[in-house]
């Protein structure tokens, strides 16, 4: 992070003393939580992974050839509707059920 943010959450949250802005550990954390990840979209020709949520020695690369405002598809001919969650892309290439493994924009391989 630069310096200038940090200085911004002292003015906000902190305390000086002798010209110095002393931040608590909460205030770092509420400011590290508060900052969203925006426009993480997919892009073609990266290749993503993820990893199955019941072994986690199981991953999965997979590359994206070509994209739309919303659909992506894969290299395997695939074609998958793009959501978005917490401001970044994802697809669900398994499937939909309750451990499937998601392929997320920002798990660039």
């Amino acid at each position: 992070m630069a310096s200038n943010s940090w200085a911004s959450i002292g003015k906000l949250f902190g305390i000086e003393l002798n010209g110095l802005t002393i931040l608590t550990f909460v205030d770092i954390m509420y400011h590290i939580a508060t900052q969203r990840r925006t426009n993480m979209k997919f892009e073609p020709t990266k290749s993503y992974t993820m990893r199955s949520a019941c072994d986690r020695d199981a991953v999965w690369t997979i590359e994206v050839v070509t994209r739309t405002t919303k659909m992506v598809t894969l290299s395997t001919g695939e074609r998958f509707r793009v959501g978005v969650y917490d401001g970044v892309e994802f697809i669900k290439p398994l499937g939909t059920y309750s451990m499937a493994p998601i392929l997320r924009a920002d798990r660039i391989a």
